[in-house]
């Protein structure tokens, strides 16, 4: 909320500001007007994506998911807008839960136009089966985690410490499950053969170990310390000013991770899908269908 106005900056156009006032002024300014340049940015670039789509890629579902990402990120630009003008918490929950939208939307494109998925010929088994259901098991909790985070992170005065528990108490037992289920899909993927999901089934442990150690800091720089853990008085010292710049880094860095559990967990998901294997196995059977035709009408040219 460090701009009042918008899509202009302090009535300048975006990409008219003058630079020396970007770069000089509040630490608060600096960061809105550059989220506002970056987003615009995101949107050039998901134009780019769906003129070479249409351009080199001749799949209807490929082309039709770039102007699904162009409609995402379209739709974020003008929520984080009305933000701006409405100054309304809901609007800020609701921006932060569509940003992460648009974030996997990108993720599963790259998977769309990746050589690995079109190239893709093998058997769907039973493991692979229970693989992906742990996957899609682990994608909704994720953003069930994050939806309930958004909500804990824009509280009101109107919030009851009743509601604020609820949420709070929510949240963390989202944290745990998808701890419990990010061991499954590791246990799952140790033997699978989708090099893609194996990769994915050794990070997002990783990712979600890295998340709760910073789930407990965004805590602790924000509510301070749990008062039903012993305090330590050393610890006094790292109690940081509210709306600080620890306090930022650490809850943004909270909620960045979250975003790449969700984004990981959807990868696994679409790569495991059982879909993708009888999508390939159509378009293989396709293929020698025409060989076969193909060599019939040499033998009958031949006769």
């Amino acid at each position: 909320m460090a701009v009042p106005d918008w899509p202009s900056t302090y009535g300048d156009q975006l990409h008219e500001y003058p630079l020396s006032k970007w770069i000089s002024g509040p630490f608060d300014l600096f960061i809105e007007h550059g989220h506002r340049l970056l987003g615009a940015f995101v949107g050039i670039l998901t134009i780019g994506l769906v003129a070479v789509t249409f351009v080199f890629d001749k799949r209807n579902l490929v082309r039709g998911f770039s102007v699904a990402c162009l409609a995402g990120v379209i739709v974020q630009g003008l929520i984080g807008g009305a933000r701006v003008i409405e100054n309304e918490v809901l609007l800020a929950r609701l921006h932060g839960c569509t940003g992460p939208l648009f974030f996997c939307m990108t993720v599963v494109m790259v998977l769309l136009t990746s050589q690995t998925w079109q190239h893709q010929n093998r058997s769907y088994t039973d493991a692979d089966g229970r693989l992906f259901r742990i996957a899609a098991i682990l994608t909704i909790v994720s953003y069930a985690q994050l939806v309930l985070g958004a909500n804990l992170r824009h509280i009101t005065a109107m919030t009851t410490p009743m509601e604020f528990r609820s949420v709070a108490f929510g949240h963390v037992g989202t944290a745990i499950a998808i701890a419990v289920y990010a061991i499954a899909l590791w246990n799952a993927t140790r033997k699978t053969t989708i090099r893609q999901v194996a990769i994915l089934g050794r990070l997002i442990p990783v990712l979600v170990l890295t998340q709760i150690c910073l789930g407990v800091g965004t805590w602790f720089v924000k509510y301070n310390w749990p008062t039903w853990l012993p305090m330590v008085e050393s610890f006094d010292q790292f109690v940081v000013q509210e709306k600080g710049f620890v306090q930022a880094i650490v809850t943004t860095a909270h909620v960045a991770m979250g975003s790449l559990i969700l984004a990981a967990s959807l990868a696994a998901s679409v790569a495991s899908c059982p879909v993708r294997f009888a999508a390939n196995k159509q378009s293989t059977t396709r293929k020698k269908g025409v060989t076969r035709n193909s060599s019939s009408v040499r033998m009958e040219a031949i006769a």
